[in-house]
Parts: structure tokens; sequence; C-alpha cells
């Protein structure tokens, strides 16, 4: 029988999707769960917000195949609606490749180097965005001598404090037009602000993640490596001129992605 061990348990990732905003003075804020749930369309205070994440990639026949990440005959064990998480491959999708596919073995081929994320806002006043994400890795290291695996958590690799690739002009050549790269990432509150105002009544399509940095397994004559990567992301969207009483910051963090 394989027996496994237990190394540091994973951190307990915080909540569903979470809307914040603030629609009167003296203001008020409204709390939305919408069932667990982070797909779909969501209204609250008359704004209107839409996530919507996918897996898309090119085959060697130059043929884009786009997964929706919620939908669970595209994408099938990706998406708790129940927890309201999101479940994939973090290992570099091509040291992968190369270790299971050329041997026929199984693994969740769906990746973060495939892993897409767009925003749509309607608001109904003139607001501000900010999006926290929150990522849990977890490491399974098989022993083949030994039939044993050893489960941990890591922290995510890579030069970028934040590990996941804020969309840029490289998206543009899927399609992509009429945006502007204004995200920025502030290590400070750990959020991600769109750094200009939405306007109110104006719709808006905001490409915001588009793969990172995935984790590149190790392999040895003795052991290797998978690892699986769990999503969370909470949204808040705020009104305008309320931003520093509601979110505590004394302007909008800017300084490019």
């Amino acid at each position: 029988m394989k027996s496994i061990i237990k190394k540091n348990s994973p951190y307990v990732i915080l909540m569903i999707v979470i809307i914040v905003l603030a629609i009167s003075i003296p203001f008020t804020i409204a709390w939305l769960s919408k069932d667990a749930s982070i797909d779909g369309t969501i209204n609250i205070g008359g704004t209107e917000l839409q996530i919507d994440a996918f897996f898309e990639y090119t085959d060697e026949y130059d043929v884009t195949t786009t997964k929706n990440a919620f939908n669970p005959i595209e994408a099938p064990g990706c998406y708790d609606s129940e927890k309201g998480l999101l479940y994939f491959n973090g290992a570099m999708k091509s040291a992968v490749l190369e270790q299971y596919a050329a041997d026929g073995e199984e693994y969740n081929e769906f990746f973060l180097d495939d892993f897409k994320v767009q925003i749509t806002v309607t608001p109904d006043v003139t607001s501000y965005l900010r999006i926290r994400v929150y990522d849990e890795w977890t490491i399974t290291r098989f022993y083949s001598s030994f039939n044993t695996e050893q489960v941990y958590s890591i922290y995510h690799e890579g030069e970028n404090i934040f590990p996941f690739n804020l969309v840029d002009n490289s998206w543009k050549v899927s399609g992509e037009t009429g945006y502007s790269t204004l995200w920025y990432y502030d290590a400070d509150t750990k959020y991600v602000y769109y750094t200009e105002p939405l306007e109110k009544g104006t719709e808006v399509t905001l490409p915001f993640i588009f793969g990172g940095d995935s984790y590149i397994p190790k392999i040895s004559r003795t052991y290797s490596d998978t690892c699986d990567l769990i999503l969370n992301i909470r949204l808040e969207v705020v009104q305008a001129n309320r931003f520093s009483q509601i979110w505590g910051i004394e302007e909008i963090p800017t300084g490019g992605n």
C-alpha cells in the first residue's frame, strides 16, 4: 500500500468571491456571495460584473482551443461551485508533457500556462476596481523505490512576488482589442488595482490574467513531482470618491504592470 507523508498543511484559502460597493453618502457596503459561485453575471447596487475564466491553447496545427473553466463538461474537475474554487495544474506544461505524455501516463491537462481570466464591469456610478487573488500550491512527490508520496505546500516560485501574468500586449494576438494595460499589483495591500476609474454606465471588458509562473517539477531517478494549484478570486468595486475611506489608502497605487 502506498504511504503518504504530509508536511506544512496548506493554508486556508479565504472565502468565495465577494464584491464590495459603496453606493451612497454616508456610504453603505453591500456584500454578495452569489450562492458560493464565482461564474456568471453578478448584479449588486446597480453594478454588473462578470468573471470569465478559461483555458486557451494552440496545437501543432495552429488550431486554437478554448475551454470554459467553470464548465464541468469542457473542464471537468476544475471548478467547485460549492466552495467557489478553481483547481488546475500548476506545473510547467512543457515539463509535464515531456515527462508524462511520452510515456502515456495520465496527468491534469488544465495548466496555469493556458489559464486566462477577464472581468466585465458595468458600474452604476464612477468606480474603482481592485482584485485579490488567493493561490495555494501543493506539491506531491512520489518516491518510486519506496512506493511513498510526500505532500507539502509551497509558495509560488519565480522572481515575481505576484505569480500570475497581468495582461499585456501579447494577448492582443488572440483578437483582444480596445484596452490599455492599466493593472498594477501593490505588494503592500496584495491587491491588483485597475488604475483608472470605471465610468458610470459604461461596460468595459478587462483582460486580467494570462498564465503565470508555473512550478518546475523536480524529477530524478528516485522521485517525480506533480503540482496542484487552487485559486480563489475576490473582487472589490467602490464608488470613486469613497475609495480612501473604504479601502484605507490615500491614493490608488500606480506604476504599471
